[in-house]
């Protein structure tokens, strides 16, 4: 990529790879040629704060929880084995969207029914990633970020089971879905990757939800 202003913010996606200012020319002609040539820049760093969401295996519990925000533990909870309710839940929404696939069009009131299912599994997955007062802080973070500031949620998770966890679909304790309020980024990340140095920069109001 090339930057054609100086401090114009890179994606998260894009900081990996090699890109060079517009002023660059002999540096943009020797990635064309040879992109090995070229380092990454500098990274660029917009304001934003992180959120981690940490959910392992307990020396003494099948599940430990915790939710750090910078360097304050807001919340943490042991589970002697994932809640049947999440388990249910999340069943339970993948069942009745299976149906309508199989339909071919399901009709207003299995929509509503698939909303239902879906609001239910976000609940559900509040109250085993948002313990103690993590919901209501991280809420009111949410609500007095500024234009302009982003808030990257990280769900770091060790083993498949967990990491596969459907935390799209978690809700604030309002009831508003998490990875849709305009200031947020999720992330997910294995238990021990080490992170990156900067946090999330996005250009514009642009977002994409992916739901496969």
């Amino acid at each position: 990529p090339v930057l054609v202003e100086t401090d114009a913010p890179v994606p998260a996606l894009l900081r990996p790879l090699a890109w060079c200012g517009l002023e660059r020319h002999d540096a943009i002609a020797a990635a064309l040629r040879a992109p090995q040539a070229v380092s990454a820049g500098p990274v660029v760093r917009a304001d934003w704060d992180t959120v981690v969401v940490r959910l392992r295996p307990g020396p003494e519990a099948a599940l430990a929880v915790q939710v750090q925000m910078a360097d304050t533990l807001y919340g943490e909870a042991v589970y002697r084995e994932l809640p049947r309710a999440l388990s249910n839940a999340w069943a339970a929404y993948r069942g009745g969207l299976t149906a309508g696939l199989v339909r071919q069009g399901p009709p207003a009131q299995q929509w509503r029914a698939l909303e239902t299912a879906l609001a239910a599994l976000g609940a559900q997955l509040a109250a085993l990633c948002l313990p103690g007062a993590s919901g209501e802080a991280l809420t009111a973070l949410l609500d007095g970020c500024p234009a302009g500031r982003w808030v990257e949620v990280v769900f770091e998770a060790e083993g498949a089971a967990l990491l596969g966890l459907p935390f799209e679909a978690l809700t604030l304790p309002d009831g508003r879905p998490l990875a849709l309020h305009p200031s947020v980024v999720t992330t997910r990340r294995p238990w021990g990757l080490t992170p990156p140095v900067a946090g999330p920069v996005l250009a514009g109001p642009l977002k994409l939800l992916v739901a496969v």
